[in-house]
């Protein structure tokens, strides 16, 4: 799917290197206003960005511009991220999924980039089934997912050890389905 000057595609194996480059220089980039220096550092080297599990399972989408640079990714899982188990969601029905690693290339904030991701990993989760969706927002990523019709649930930090931690704020958003929308239109 092309839109304006970039494309949309399902993310491979083979992008993860490159996404992982783009997504770290996005939260540096982006996330500064929010947290320092030595928590960002922690985070990524704790953290990191993304698992590769959430590529495998086929629900990674990749934003590229013309010249095939990444420019975002982000996708959906029904599994919980690495850092909190990485197994299936416990606790959470069938019909719900857990928005993953979205992030923009900082030269292309602000231009649709992350809109447009959203409105494809929701579009792929509504075909799966999915109903509902979860993320862990970034204190950067907050004001753009609530724009989105996310509501915050509640806020929590990822302790990354001796006083540092990295805030986030848990959101969720109800789908509609194809069966509502349609019944809408008549």
């Amino acid at each position: 799917m092309w839109t304006f000057d970039f494309r949309i595609r399902r993310a491979d194996m083979i992008d993860i290197p490159g996404l992982r480059l783009m997504q770290e220089r996005s939260l540096r980039i982006l996330g500064r206003d929010f947290y320092t220096a030595k928590v960002l550092d922690a985070f990524l080297q704790r953290m990191s960005t993304m698992d590769e599990s959430v590529v495998a399972e086929g629900h990674y989408f990749t934003a590229i511009d013309v010249s095939g640079r990444f420019v975002g990714s982000g996708g959906w899982s029904r599994r919980r991220p690495g850092y909190d188990g990485g197994g299936l969601q416990a606790g959470l029905p069938a019909d719900t999924g857990l928005v993953r690693s979205v992030f923009v290339e900082p030269d292309w904030a602000r231009r649709g980039v992350a809109s447009a991701l959203m409105r494809q990993v929701e579009s792929d989760a509504m075909r799966c089934g999915i109903r509902h969706l979860r993320l862990a927002a970034t204190l950067s990523g907050v004001d753009f997912y609530r724009s989105r019709g996310y509501r915050a649930v509640n806020a929590g930090a990822f302790d990354l050890g001796p006083d540092e931690a990295f805030g986030y704020v848990d959101m969720t958003k109800a789908l509609m389905q194809m069966d509502e929308l349609n019944s809408l239109a008549s």
